[in-house]
């Protein structure tokens, strides 16, 4: 089974990400036709709740087996959601969401993970498309739900399958913005290209291989 990372989605070209999928209310039009966005003294105001799902499938293991990049940076964002909104959770992702059960304070989150806490749920699933699915259809209001994954396609003929599966990953994020606009809501991606040290299994064709380097997520 050959793996690919995602090259593009919708018009922005990655690698890995990190992804956050926001939604607010939209903006409206004024009497002469003019644009005009949400209201600013709600939107300073409101504190949305924030979900953060870490991908667990197998070649996620190799960011969490020494002190790397990655969990710095994941340990970062923990902190600074935690410390400022009111509502911050982490989940696993896999083939379903998962709570993440590491423990009780987020800010110790990160101390705590490794490839054994890593193993909640069916961590052999990497179906990047269902991920993407998932955390559509549960970011629903303020909500911003943070996506950590090297987005990897994993299918079985590169040369057939790796465009059929883009087309069905544009289609995903065109059915949400359809979604929200007919709720007459704006929704927003942000994608985040990030590296990290490695040391763990990656694959070429169906054989895991050793790999110790920069990956990036």
């Amino acid at each position: 089974m050959q793996r690919k990372s995602l090259a593009l989605l919708l018009l922005i070209a990655v690698v890995g990400a990190v992804i956050f999928f926001i939604s607010r209310p939209a903006g409206h039009r004024s009497g002469n036709g003019n644009y005009l966005p949400p209201d600013t003294a709600t939107m300073n105001t409101a504190k949305p709740v924030v979900r953060i799902y870490l991908e667990n499938s197998g070649s996620m293991d190799g960011f969490v087996t020494l002190n790397t990049q990655f969990k710095n940076a994941l340990g970062h964002l923990i902190a600074k959601a935690d410390g400022y909104y009111d509502d911050t959770k982490i989940f696993f992702v896999n083939d379903d969401i998962y709570d993440a059960p590491i423990c009780q304070d987020l800010n110790n989150f990160v101390l705590n993970l490794n490839t054994n806490s890593m193993k909640v749920g069916h961590t052999g699933s990497s179906d990047i498309n269902h991920i993407f699915k998932q955390l559509l259809d549960h970011t629903q209001g303020d909500t911003v739900s943070v996506l950590v994954s090297d987005c990897i396609y994993d299918v079985d003929n590169v040369g057939n399958l790796l465009s059929a599966a883009a087309s069905s990953t544009t289609g995903t994020f065109m059915k949400a913005i359809r979604k929200y606009q007919d709720k007459g809501k704006e929704f927003g991606v942000i994608f985040m290209q990030m590296e990290s040290l490695f040391q763990g299994y990656h694959y070429e064709g169906n054989m895991p291989m050793m790999y110790y380097g920069k990956r990036p997520y």
